[in-house]
């Protein structure tokens, strides 16, 4: 019988949400809050390998889904639940069922020569430069500012956005910090990959200190580095020692849409300047032969209407390979769901949906609330009373229903 609960991801990675600190396996995990084994307290591979990680292992591999996982798991069960697709369904179908072969039936590391941790840890902070529209505020320190001149408690609810819980994150001491380094340079022959996101990476100047740390060491060069970036900051010359030395490079650029859409989505993206930088860093990882930069799409109410076109430049622009769709889905805030795009609207552009995306097209499908449409509304005016910009003139598709 199939097994509907086992996910490679906590047999491979450890990683924790910068907002709550706690660790779990993936950033689709719901378990944020653990007073007793998070970030500023445990050291992220002493708990991959410890009492929790291993249950988690353990009880995956036996099949049932037990209330403990549902701590970690259970944003990916509703989703199957409700889409027919989940991250968890992604992963099995992407990684190599053999990362189950470093554990015993108890979720125990076995002792062997396997490369196979992925690091997914932020300790770095969450200094970003943009102010997505749709970005949960923890995750950007632009966005936070934005959130505090609205100072709209509606609002603070619908972002799940503490102002007072932001001030307190991640506040370790060098020492700590320096301790966490140390550790994951320890198990440098075991780890294959170190993740960093942000913010934005090139704001976090601490992931720097790790990454030369790990040149040191001499594992960097088994080692690969994935990014998550809006390339606006990126480029070659800054990133040239990390490219050379490490063996491989994979970049997730995130994007939502093109031009001047993605200057208001992703607000205040220079589409020119990000281009030509996305140009020479995946031109350079060419020449070398040790890496890729790819589209990374979150489709929102307001960015999908136009996905197919973002999506066709991708692949023309060599930024996607065929057939391959690496899109998150917005869940929080719900309020901008594409399904709460007017029906009208919604059944104009959902054919084209269907061909992208199983997922997204039967999000999109999904029951709409006029109320959430409208708050999506307010909410952009507000945005353009701050910015000076116009979001009825950019998405004339999505202004012809607003009374």
């Amino acid at each position: 019988m199939e097994n509907k609960v086992i996910c490679p991801m906590p047999f491979m990675k450890i990683y924790n949400n910068l907002d709550a600190s706690a660790y779990t396996s993936c950033c689709w995990s719901n378990h944020w809050y653990d007073e007793e084994y998070n970030i500023t307290n445990t050291l992220p591979l002493e708990h991959f390998t410890g009492e929790v990680f291993s249950r988690i292992r353990k009880e995956m591999l036996e099949g049932e889904k037990t209330e403990f996982l549902k701590e970690y798991c259970n944003t990916c069960w509703m989703r199957e639940k409700q889409f027919d697709y989940s991250p968890r369904m992604k992963f099995n179908e992407s990684i190599d069922c053999g990362v189950y072969q470093n554990f015993d039936q108890n979720g125990r590391m076995v002792d062997n020569d396997e490369r196979f941790i992925q690091i997914g840890i932020n300790v770095y902070g969450n200094h970003c430069n943009l102010e997505c529209y749709e970005c949960l505020p923890d995750n950007s320190s632009s966005r936070c500012a934005v959130m505090n001149k609205l100072d709209d408690p509606k609002l603070n609810q619908q972002f799940v956005y503490d102002p007072k819980r932001v001030k307190s994150f991640n506040k370790l001491s060098k020492e700590h910090f320096r301790n966490i380094v140390n550790e994951i340079v320890s198990y440098g022959k075991k780890i294959r990959s170190i993740d960093i996101v942000g913010g934005e990476p090139m704001l976090m100047k601490d992931h720097f200190y790790l990454l030369d740390k790990l040149i040191e060491s001499g594992h960097s060069k088994n080692i690969e580095i994935n990014y998550t970036s809006n390339m606006t900051l990126m480029n070659v010359e800054k990133m040239k020692k990390y490219f050379d030395n490490f063996c491989h490079i994979r970049i997730q650029w995130s994007l939502d849409a093109l031009k001047e859409r993605n200057y208001w989505l992703r607000y205040p993206t220079n589409w020119e300047q990000t281009v030509n930088n996305c140009n020479a860093v995946r031109d350079y990882l060419i020449k070398i032969g040790k890496g890729t930069i790819q589209g990374t799409l979150t489709p929102s109410l307001f960015s999908i209407t136009t996905l197919k076109e973002t999506y066709d430049w991708l692949l023309i622009n060599d930024y996607l390979l065929l057939d391959q769709m690496p899109m998150n889905v917005v869940d929080n805030p719900k309020f901008l769901s594409p399904q709460h795009l007017p029906q009208e609207l919604k059944e104009k552009i959902a054919p084209k949906i269907s061909k992208l995306s199983k997922a997204h097209y039967n999000q999109l499908i999904s029951e709409r609330s006029d109320d959430s449409f409208q708050m999506a509304v307010q909410y952009a005016d507000r945005l353009d009373q701050m910015r000076g910009t116009d979001w009825k003139s950019i998405f004339p598709e999505i202004a012809q229903y607003v009374k």
